[in-house]
C-alpha cells in the first residue's frame, strides 16, 4: 500500500488472494461513501484486482454512519458471527496487509465500504 491506495505489487497480491477465495465470494459489491472522493481510487484499484482474480466485482455507493468511519470496512448485523464470504474478503485484505474494521450494522447481508481516506 502506498498511502491511500494500492501499489502494483499489492494489486498483483490482492489479485492472487482473490482467485483463492473466489469460489466463496464469486462477486463484490465494494460500496463508497457518497460524494467521498477520497476512497474512489483505492475502490477502483480493489475492484480491479479482485476481477483479475476472478471476482465479479463492481462499484456502489452508500451512506456510513460518521466521520469516525473510514478506511476499509465491513459492516454485518453480528460482527462476531460473519458469514463465509465476508470472512474471506476480510482474510484476503488482510493477508496484504490491509486493516479492516468490522462494524455493527443492520444489513441483512454483509457490505464491504472503502471509507474516506483516514489520513484526509
Amino acid at each position: 500500500m502506498s498511502g491511500y491506495a494500492l501499489t502494483a505489487a499489492g494489486a498483483h497480491a490482492l489479485a492472487e488472494e482473490a482467485f483463492k477465495i473466489k469460489d466463496v465470494l464469486p462477486s463484490l459489491v465494494v460500496y463508497l461513501q457518497t460524494n467521498d472522493n477520497s476512497g474512489r481510487t483505492f475502490a477502483n484499484e480493489i475492484v480491479r484486482a479482485f476481477s483479475i482474480g476472478g471476482i465479479s466485482s463492481m462499484i456502489n455507493f452508500g451512506q456510513l454512519a460518521g466521520p469516525s468511519e473510514t478506511g476499509l470496512i465491513v459492516l454485518f448485523d453480528d460482527p462476531n458471527n460473519l458469514p463465509p464470504p465476508a470472512k474471506a474478503l476480510k482474510g484476503a485484505l488482510e493477508a496484504i496487509g490491509l486493516k479492516v474494521r468490522v462494524i455493527e450494522r443492520k444489513v441483512g447481508t454483509f457490505q464491504f465500504f472503502v471509507g474516506p481516506d483516514p489520513g484526509s
